[in-house]
């Protein structure tokens, strides 16, 4: 960060919690609804977006950050 002002360079920045949130997953996933959340139902989710903790999410956020910097 510090020669970007020495070369004119310019800077940018990236939410990497935000990231995590806006992948797609390419599979389906399923999971039980969040504690808490329970209706009664016994419904089960599908996921269309990833999740923290997901280990799909990581593997996205670095197909996705591998496609951009190429």
């Amino acid at each position: 960060m510090a020669l970007a002002p020495t070369w004119k360079l310019s800077m940018c920045q990236m939410d990497v919690k935000g990231a995590y949130l806006n992948g797609r997953l390419k599979e389906r996933v399923y999971m039980l609804q969040p504690e808490g959340f329970d209706n009664g139902t016994g419904h089960i989710c599908l996921l269309i977006k990833t999740l923290y903790r997901l280990f799909q999410s990581r593997r996205e956020l670095n197909i996705e950050l591998d496609t951009k910097l190429q």
